[in-house]
């Protein structure tokens, strides 16, 4: 099932918690896997969330896989993806509302130019909320597309893949 949120709520679901589609009607098509928002926000989890204590961080709540490479930078493949810096602030901006304290993004390899002018790329996104007590950290893979002129046509999961050694 899908539903419009605002894209303010785009905050609300990265790390397998919601499907989100960026359009230029500032709204989120939400169903089933990815953009940021804090964890506690967000009912629906295909994964279960574990508290463990990270050197630098203190108390962080994750899935196990995103523990598993946390705070460890993220990894960027080779080769050019201009879609990698307007996602990442195109979250950052949707995230803020939610304590956001850090975005990151990393690529997963080179741009595809669409027939249609558009800029396809696989983008790693790591939202880090500062939650109080603890940190809430959202990581998934983004299919984003932009226009030539650098604007966010949609950010949408994309499919795990073997990442890029």
């Amino acid at each position: 099932m899908r539903r419009f949120i605002p894209l303010a709520a785009l905050a609300a679901h990265l790390c397998g918690c919601a499907s989100a589609t960026i359009d230029s009607t500032a709204s989120v098509v939400a169903g089933e896997d990815a953009l940021p928002t804090p964890l506690a926000a967000t009912a629906e989890r295909r994964e279960a969330l574990e508290f463990a204590f990270v050197d630098g961080w203190g108390l962080v709540l994750a899935t196990p896989r995103v523990l598993e490479s946390f705070p460890g930078a993220l990894r960027t493949a080779k080769g050019r993806n201009r879609t990698v810096e307007p996602c990442r602030l195109e979250i950052a901006r949707a995230a803020a509302p939610f304590g956001a304290a850090e975005v990151e993004a990393a690529s997963l390899g080179p741009e595809r130019l669409r027939a249609d002018g558009l800029y396809d790329g696989l983008v790693e996104i790591r939202v880090i909320y500062g939650a109080g007590s603890h940190y809430e950290v959202r990581q998934s893979i983004l299919r984003c597309t932009i226009r030539r002129d650098g604007s966010v046509v949609s950010a949408e999961p994309a499919e795990p893949r073997a990442r890029p050694r």
